[in-house]
């Protein structure tokens, strides 16, 4: 009777701990970049906790040195938002297309989640303001 008790127990306990999960999602899922030259180019991702534990993004790794993150919020309860910061060099880019990830190590796997950045090079940027007129 006692071993019945406990093994119901446990298994419920375990019930419990697995509907208890986060559940990030990327906003977007990658991040498309055009930059112009030998720049700093940035952007943001949201991220979204749809699981019913709070998400704790633990910490963030760049494939490349060219690459950084600021991770504004690293608890994120859940059906919450947060946000990450992006800032890619693109001085010792050498390819007109690249792609560089930021790695996101969170309590939702072992696993870290992958953010793709694809980087293309684009000509010089026109500008009105750098015109000469004549009269």
């Amino acid at each position: 009777m006692i071993l019945s008790l406990f093994v119901v127990f446990n298994v419920q306990g375990q019930e419990k701990e697995q509907a208890s999960r986060p559940e990030i999602i990327l906003q977007p899922k990658s991040v498309a970049l055009e930059y112009y030259g030998k720049q700093f180019v940035s952007a943001e991702v949201k991220v979204l906790n749809l699981g019913s534990a709070p998400l704790i993004i633990r910490h963030i790794k760049p494939s490349c040195q060219c690459l950084s993150g600021v991770v504004e919020r690293s608890t994120v309860p859940p059906m919450g938002k947060g946000k990450i910061r992006l800032n890619v060099n693109t001085v010792d880019i050498q390819d007109s297309l690249s792609r560089v990830d930021l790695y996101l190590y969170t309590n939702q796997s072992d696993d870290p989640v992958s953010l793709p950045i694809y980087l293309t090079k684009k000509g010089p940027p026109h500008s009105d303001s750098t015109q000469v007129k004549s009269n």
